[in-house]
């Protein structure tokens, strides 16, 4: 196994396991009634968000096992497609209340929900895997058909 492979297999296994924490997390221990900022609003949307985690622990348990860039892009297409309708319901819910602390904090939050793309984009960096966009996913093919070395 190359030193890409491993640190692609690294980032899959680590979302998988963050992704899975944090579904305990949400359900059991401690569970999202004792985040004080949660509104009891927020059991609208825990369906949505239940899904989009299971969603990228699968793909990524398939990245894992089928290491193609086709698997790849489909499996990101997947959770993207569960993912964005799940962010919707999310901004139109707004579950979080934060009382008298910071009048910015409601803006804040939706702008960082609006950019997230998920902690496996922040571990595939961190591990040196491929970051779709960038890297070995995105040049490879361009070059080849271009005939451009690198």
């Amino acid at each position: 196994m190359d030193q890409a492979t491993a640190a692609t297999s690294a980032g899959h296994v680590t979302a998988v396991v963050i992704n899975a924490a944090l579904l305990w997390a949400i359900h059991m221990w401690p569970g999202w009634q004792t985040v004080p900022f949660l509104t009891p609003d927020t059991s609208r949307v825990l369906g949505a968000v239940t899904l989009v985690l299971v969603a990228t622990m699968l793909a990524h348990l398939v990245f894992l096992l089928v290491p193609s860039r086709i698997v790849n892009a489909l499996g990101n297409l997947a959770v993207l497609a569960i993912g964005v309708p799940a962010m919707v319901q999310l901004w139109e819910v707004f579950p979080f209340d934060f009382g008298g602390t910071w009048s910015g904090w409601p803006v804040v939050v939706r702008t960082a929900g609006a950019g997230h793309r998920g902690p496996g984009h922040r571990l595939h960096r961190w591990t040196g895997g491929p970051v779709p966009g960038r890297g070995r996913l995105w040049c490879r093919t361009p070059r080849r058909l271009t005939g451009v070395k690198g």
